[in-house]
């Protein structure tokens, strides 16, 4: 892991979307908000980070930038739901991304029925404010009765960040262990509520 001295104070709190942002009706751009909306570009960096691909190989260029068009073009509601539950109980689960570390590192923001809920956070490489590096955490933002869960995995991998069973707001601790450096894993974030849970589904590449 590479110690990264990029400015990341914003990382130790992350920025939660200003009021009004509400997601947008359009079925085209369902999980993405009017830039409008926003701050300033200066203001919540890591939204509008630069992608910079240099000196990246051609084949992981290309699937971050997959990735990243994936998590942002054709916005559709996700709705992949388990558990005893009613399919009309369960929230409508949408979702905006932060990119940053070269995109290896992304903290996915969730809505419950257009309602900020939390957000999941992978975080690569540790940084000079002392986050660990391949670390996981999530936060619950409000107190809807969803609990929010982030987990990675591939092969060799297997990581959980919950925040189910307490009282919100609250902020997991990040989950950490060494990982080999570049290992690709695939990132899922829910809502998660007893036995039942809506979530994003692995959508999201990440790399330690």
């Amino acid at each position: 892991m590479k110690a990264d001295a990029l400015d990341l104070q914003w990382l130790l709190h992350p920025p939660r979307p200003p009021d009004g942002a509400e997601a947008n009706s359009s079925p085209l751009n369902e999980r993405s908000f009017p830039l409008s909306v926003w701050p300033e570009p200066d203001k919540i960096s890591p939204y509008f980070d630069r992608l910079n691909v240099e000196g990246l190989p051609m084949t992981r260029m290309w699937n971050r930038i997959a990735t990243l068009l994936a998590a942002t073009a054709v916005m559709v509601g996700v709705s992949f739901s388990t558990g005893a539950g009613t399919a009309s109980a369960a929230p409508r689960l949408t979702y905006t991304t932060s990119w940053y570390q070269n995109y290896d590192s992304v903290i996915v923001y969730l809505y419950a029925d257009g309602k900020y809920a939390g957000y999941v956070n992978w975080h690569s490489d540790p940084d000079s404010f002392g986050t660990p590096g391949d670390a996981l955490r999530a936060h619950d933002d409000t107190a809807e009765g969803w609990g929010v869960e982030g987990r990675v995995m591939s092969a060799q991998v297997w990581r959980v960040a919950s925040t189910a069973g307490h009282p919100s707001p609250y902020t997991t601790p990040w989950q950490t262990g060494d990982i080999t450096e570049g290992h690709r894993m695939m990132l899922n974030a829910c809502l998660v509520k007893g036995s039942e849970e809506v979530c994003t589904g692995y959508d999201f590449y990440v790399y330690a």
